[in-house]
């Protein structure tokens, strides 16, 4: 990772307040935050820019349960304000339960418990 990638991400950290955006899962210490990732809210698996308003701070749990889901259904690359990036990762926040009980057949509680477990 270049350095200048970490300063905007860092950015993004701020901005996020280092909590998920999916699920509200703080980092707010070194255990935590270690569990945190930057999301792009459009995958660049299906065209999403790299533009910062294009990325989100998420858990690791909720980035891998998403996946290339694309909230937007390709009507955009890149979200063109805050509110429609908000708007965005509501369609994924409803998406990532439904993602998760599909691929493993249970309810998001108890794998995000696993998860935990497995993290610490």
């Amino acid at each position: 990772m270049a350095k200048e990638d970490w300063e905007e991400w860092w950015d993004i950290f701020v901005r996020d307040r280092c909590t998920c955006a999916y699920c509200g899962f703080q980092g707010y210490t070194l255990l935590t935050w270690r569990q945190l990732c930057i999301d792009h809210v459009i995958p660049t698996s299906v065209g999403g820019s790299d533009e910062s308003i294009n990325k989100v701070v998420a858990c690791s749990y909720c980035n891998l349960m998403k996946r290339d889901f694309d909230p937007s259904a390709g009507r955009f690359k890149t979200p063109p304000d805050d509110d429609i990036r908000r708007e965005l990762v509501e369609k994924s926040r409803a998406h990532i339960p439904e993602a998760i009980e599909q691929s493993y057949g249970r309810r998001s509680g108890e794998e995000r418990k696993d998860f935990d477990r497995m993290m610490a």
